[in-house]
């Protein structure tokens, strides 16, 4: 699967619209066939490209810890990572409107943040060069952790790039052309945080 079909796209415009279990419920066949299956062949399709497991993440909303009350996602999105847990690895998020492509590592835990940190310091030249026209998200601190260095890479709690344009004709190719540019990012996060 390359395109992503119309009835996808309306299905989650409709959910953004109507967000509630009567109006989900009374659209579980579109959900089945057009979000559902739809994201499990793009997920597989991908993974075949990338060499890494996939999973979709679920469109229910956990509403316990999130600001956001509203019961479903009304975006379909996909993860790829070959390691443990959620990162480093791939995102892609299709909306109704437009698609996302990111790469990195959100939330380093503890030993994560340690071992990134220590990367920075110790070659943080080749991260710079990794990040050469990319824009990284993940910074979260007004001030550099006492007793490192003052390097505006050491604000970061987390760090992954990303890109976001009009729903693609093909996603597949736009996905592995975005991953192809984030790929410098990637390698570094895998062989510095693991």
């Amino acid at each position: 699967m390359a395109t992503f079909p119309p009835e996808t796209l309306a299905f989650l415009s409709d959910l953004a619209a109507h967000n509630d279990k009567a109006w989900f419920d009374a659209n579980r066949d579109r959900y089945e066939r057009w979000y559902l299956g739809v994201g499990r062949e793009f997920m597989a399709t991908l993974a075949g490209h990338l060499g890494m497991p996939g999973k979709m993440m679920r469109i229910f909303r956990d509403v316990r810890f999130s600001k956001e009350k509203t019961p479903y996602k009304p975006h379909l999105d996909v993860w790829f990572t070959e390691s443990e847990g959620w990162g480093p690895g791939l995102f892609a998020r299709l909306e109704p409107t437009s698609f996302l492509v990111g790469m990195g590592c959100h939330d380093f835990d503890k030993d994560a943040l340690a071992k990134y940190r220590k990367a920075v310091v110790e070659d943080g030249d080749a991260l710079r060069t990794a990040l050469t026209g990319l824009h990284p998200g993940g910074q979260t601190l007004k001030r550099v952790p006492r007793g490192l260095p003052d390097d505006p890479l050491l604000l970061h709690t987390s760090l992954h790039v990303q890109e976001r344009g009009p729903v693609p004709d093909d996603a597949v190719a736009a996905t592995l052309a975005a991953v192809k540019r984030f790929s410098p990012v990637y390698a570094w996060l895998k062989t510095h945080v693991g």
